[in-house]
């Protein structure tokens, strides 16, 4: 069971970075504070850019999904077509069109 539990946990070495990187934040947080945006003043240019790309990234993933979505409806629609087979009409056009010595 030790064995397992050892397995899971990451080496030595990747907790001595991880430790320099806790132990800064730790020992600095009063110069880590929040920018404008997460302090939420609403009249700072930067806060109006954050918004506009998270609109702009919005737009995106709608475009990419509806994207997906009319693919997968075309594939629908061929589908569909492929399973009703060819159309009776053009089916009796097309034995109209042949010669009368040629008929299957």
């Amino acid at each position: 069971m030790r064995h397992r539990v050892q397995r899971l946990l990451p080496s030595r070495i990747a907790w001595g970075p991880l430790g320099v990187v806790l132990g800064a934040a730790l020992l600095f947080a009063s110069e880590v504070d929040a920018c404008s945006v997460c302090f939420g003043a609403p009249d700072s240019a930067q806060t109006a850019s954050v918004n506009n790309a998270i609109l702009f990234l919005l737009g995106v993933t709608a475009c990419v999904l509806a994207s997906f979505a009319t693919f997968f409806l075309v594939l629908r629609r061929r589908m569909r077509r492929t399973v009703a087979g060819p159309d009776l009409a053009s089916v009796a056009l097309e034995r109209r069109r042949e010669p009368a010595g040629t008929a299957k």
